[in-house]
């Protein structure tokens, strides 16, 4: 468990890193402004990096209440 929940984690992270690879990309070819690139950085990176943080945070404190026992 606490493996998979830190594979999800990685996973999540680089699938929100490419994603906003993809996007930037994308826009690039319209027309790339700040605004933009701040909505598509706060939007799409920090999302999946919060949530592959919290299947990394989870998985580390389960490892830490396994070895209390």
């Amino acid at each position: 468990m606490i493996k998979g929940l830190k594979i999800t984690g990685i996973i999540t992270i680089i699938i929100g890193v490419i994603l906003t690879i993809l996007q930037l990309v994308t826009q690039a070819g319209i027309s790339l402004e700040f605004a933009d690139i701040g909505v598509i950085l706060g939007g799409i990176l920090i999302q999946y990096v919060f949530y592959g943080v919290i299947c990394l945070g989870l998985a580390k404190i389960i490892e830490l209440l396994e070895k209390r026992k």
